[in-house]
């Protein structure tokens, strides 16, 4: 692999062969070279974003211009070329017509864009992977080992354990709000009268009976009958309509809180398992075709040298002196013509010569042709297994991908039944509690005209009773106002004591569901931290090196109403990068996308900015096609190869 960079930006005529490392001061133009590479690439800059400005930083564009090429290990040039383009307007004055007009070739030949063929070098050849929040790169994570790793869907079961916290939340807060309504509703106190009272009243009533015999004391018993009858059909109906009204209160909280669920069960939707990208596999295959296509198997020599004789500068010199030696006229008289009896030359002894030479040159030349046949063959049967591996693999991924897309149809309409049958059975639920809500409120209607219809009783007039004193008389209004007060205190608490026992009711139910969503939620913590326990296994081994990697999957938070799952790289044991030095960043980084790329069969160029490494930990590029840009004290732009 090679970058020629003819024009971009500053930097004119600089070449590079892959991997290279590129070191100078600041504003030297090493990550202008990385720039490049990008720019070649794929057409964006570093950061996947259109570049801001292409050209070098001059007033005038008309020579402006950039124009990079790439060669890969195969021989193929990719060249972008990004100039500004002129037209003349009516008016006879040259202006801008485009400021960037892009031209794209491979091996000379016109293409609309080839930066299709480069779209893993963002994700496997840059910083991309390490840029990415940490719930980003714990998905590349699994998608990358999701055929190591157990049939289990994290995604559906994270989402499950957020809702299971919600529910937790809102049965939690019920509890509360109950226990609330517990602690306010206090009884109230119910006087006593006392002994001293009592007795004045009994002197009043004794006092009160009339000369015809008539019995004060029953009067006012009929009174206090009547008025207490009075009171307790208003008490009762008032206790009627305060404890429906906390019946609706309740009723209402509970409707609130169905609708919040089923609000949360509408927004569940479902995930499904991704299949396999067989876009690298097919594009293999493709590229194993076309080489096939152009390789040949010879079953003999004659064959091969049917077609390939000329082709070798050797076997067409050695044919050449063949037919020389074979024409050689009989007049001369080499040495090797001498008889070895007399040393004069003989016909014989020549012919023999000659028979000798060209036997030699025909075995030289099928020593050759041997040779390059069998090269030819071993190479035309090599990549006749490597297209059928690659054919075998293609199809078992797509048996795996149809396996896996009708799971999914099976898991989605399974998903979809659960949450409308969840949904309805909620709406039928609040449909009930409003039947419920309706019932009270049409009996306190009602209960609130019964209680309009309810007259105060008018007392019997006392008959004048004789020489009752000032002090008696307010003795008995006093011991009938604080009887009132203890039956009407009295019916209050009675209430309170029921609703108490509502509520406590109530909240036992809360607790045992809040019981059973907190088995729930330990169950699938324990469930998705041994899913995550596995990934860090198989992290360590897949992404094995000089580094130790591996990965945690520290305690789920909760902010507001949202839950996250902290998702750490380690090295060594320590958390990446926070705990590491820069150099063992950069190794951090290189180890991880050489095991990426050797996953995703990516063999394309890998780039890294800011590869400072200290005296005692050295950059190891574990064997990719590097090109490191690395700060130094130098004036001049260096690249070593």
């Amino acid at each position: 692999m090679k970058i020629e960079i003819k024009n971009f930006k500053k930097l004119q005529d600089v070449n590079l062969s892959i991997p290279a490392e590129i070191t100078g001061g600041n504003g030297t133009g090493k990550s202008t070279i990385l720039e490049a590479i990008s720019f070649v690439l794929t057409g964006k800059n570093l950061d996947g974003k259109e570049f801001e400005q292409i050209y070098d930083n001059r007033v005038d564009l008309h020579e402006a211009v950039a124009d990079v090429s790439y060669f890969d290990n195969y021989g193929n040039e990719y060249r972008r070329i990004v100039s500004p383009v002129f037209q003349i307007s009516r008016a006879g004055k040259e202006e801008l017509k485009v400021k960037c007009n892009t031209i794209c070739k491979k091996n000379d030949i016109a293409l609309n864009d080839f930066f299709l063929e480069f779209t893993d070098f963002a994700k496997y050849g840059t910083d991309y992977f390490f840029n990415q929040k940490p719930e980003i790169q714990r998905s590349i994570f699994i998608d990358i080992m999701k055929e190591r790793m157990p049939d289990y869907d994290v995604n559906s079961q994270s989402l499950k354990l957020k809702e299971l916290k919600k529910s937790q939340k809102i049965s939690v807060d019920e509890i509360k709000g109950l226990s609330k309504l517990q602690k306010e509703t206090k009884d109230v106190d119910v006087p006593e009268i006392s002994d001293e009272l009592k007795k004045l009243n009994e002197e009043f009533l004794l006092l009160s009976k009339v000369d015809n015999s008539t019995d004060l004391s029953e009067i006012n018993k009929r009174n206090n009958v009547a008025y207490k009858k009075y009171q307790d059909s208003k008490n009762g109906l008032t206790n009627k309509i305060n404890s429906n009204n906390s019946e609706i209160s309740n009723l209402k909280n509970s409707i609130s809180s169905k609708k919040i669920e089923i609000s949360g069960k509408e927004k569940l939707t479902f995930t499904a398992s991704k299949p396999e990208d067989l876009t690298d596999l097919n594009k293999r295959i493709e590229k194993l075709n076309s080489e096939f296509s152009t390789l040949k198997f010879y079953e003999n020599i004659g064959l091969y040298a049917y077609g390939n004789f000329d082709k070798n500068p050797v076997l067409v010199e050695n044919k050449e002196k063949i037919l020389t030696l074979e024409s050689e006229s009989s007049e001369s008289e080499p040495t090797e013509s001498l008889c070895p009896l007399n040393n004069e030359f003989c016909e014989v002894a020549k012919l023999h010569s000659i028979s000798a030479s060209v036997l030699a040159l025909k075995s030289q030349n099928k020593a050759i042709l041997d040779k390059e046949m069998n090269e030819v063959n071993s190479t035309y049967l090599t990549a006749k297994t490597n297209l059928e591996s690659a054919e075998k693999t293609l199809s078992e991924a797509k048996e795996r991908n149809s396996k896996l897309e009708s799971k999914n149809k099976e898991t989605e309409t399974k998903f979809n039944v659960e949450k409308n049958q969840k949904i309805t059975s909620l709406k039928n639920e609040i449909k009930k509690k409003e039947s419920e809500i309706l019932g009270f409120e049409n009996a306190n209607t009602t209960l609130q005209n019964e209680l309009l219809l309810i007259v105060e009783p008018t007392p019997e007039i006392l008959p004048e009773a004789s020489e009752i004193s000032e002090e008696l008389k307010k003795a008995n209004l006093q011991f009938n106002a604080e009887n009132k007060i203890i039956i009407e205190n009295s019916a209050i608490n009675l209430n309170n004591k029921k609703n108490r026992e509502k509520w406590e009711s109530e909240i036992k139910i809360q607790q045992t569901k809040l019981f059973e969503i907190d088995q729930q939620i330990v169950k699938l913590t324990n469930e998705i931290s041994e899913y995550f326990s596995n990934l860090d296994g198989i992290v360590k081994k897949e992404f094995s090196g000089n580094i130790e990697i591996g990965v945690q999957l520290l305690e789920y938070v909760i902010s507001k109403d949202e839950y996250k799952d902290c998702f750490k790289i380690t090295a060594n044991s320590k958390v990446y990068p926070y705990e590491c030095n820069g150099a063992l960043q950069n190794n951090v980084k290189l180890q991880i996308l050489a095991n990426i790329q050797r996953l995703k069969n990516y063999t394309g160029i890998t780039i890294m900015d800011n590869c400072e490494a200290n005296t005692t930990d050295a950059i190891n590029t574990c064997g990719l096609q590097c090109v490191l840009a690395r700060a130094t004290n130098e004036s001049e732009l260096i690249i070593n190869n």
